[in-house]
C-alpha cells in the first residue's frame, strides 16, 4: 500500500525509514514476506512541497511490547525509557516503578484520539 501524502492509514503506525523497517524486521525475526499487506508506504511532503523520503509503515498488530514498557516496540526503545526512568528517579527522588508508571502513563495509554 502506497499513499502519496503525510496521511497514515489507520491501524498503521510510522516505522521510519527502510533502514529503520529492516532492523525491526530482524529484532523481531521476520522476513519481508512474512510481513505482505502488513506494511504500507507513504511520501510526505519535504521541502518547498517536493516529494519528501519515504517512509515505512507497518500494521499495529505486528508490534509487540518489550520488558516493563507496553509503547516500546524494540529493544532501543526498551533501552531510551529505562534510560528516562534512571533520570526520574535520579532527578525526582520518585521511586523506580513510580517512574516506570509515569512513562507507562505518559506513551502507553491512548489519548482521545485513540493512539
Amino acid at each position: 500500500m502506497e499513499t502519496t501524502s503525510g496521511y497514515v492509514p489507520t491501524g498503521f503506525v510510522r516505522v521510519g525509514y527502510r533502514e529503520d523497517l529492516i532492523r525491526l524486521l530482524t529484532e523481531y525475526e521476520l522476513e519481508e514476506e512474512d510481513v505482505e499487506g502488513l506494511v504500507a508506504t507513504r511520501t510526505p511532503p519535504g521541502p518547498s512541497g517536493s516529494p519528501g523520503r519515504k517512509e515505512y509503515l507497518i500494521h499495529e498488530s505486528l508490534l509487540r511490547s518489550h520488558g516493563e514498557f507496553p509503547c516500546a516496540g524494540d529493544r532501543e526503545a526498551v533501552s531510551f525509557c529505562r534510560q528516562i526512568v534512571d533520570e526520574m528517579v535520579a532527578l525526582f527522588g520518585i521511586g523506580q516503578q513510580e517512574a516506570v508508571a509515569r512513562v507507562n502513563r505518559h506513551w502507553s495509554v491512548p489519548g482521545d484520539s485513540g493512539r
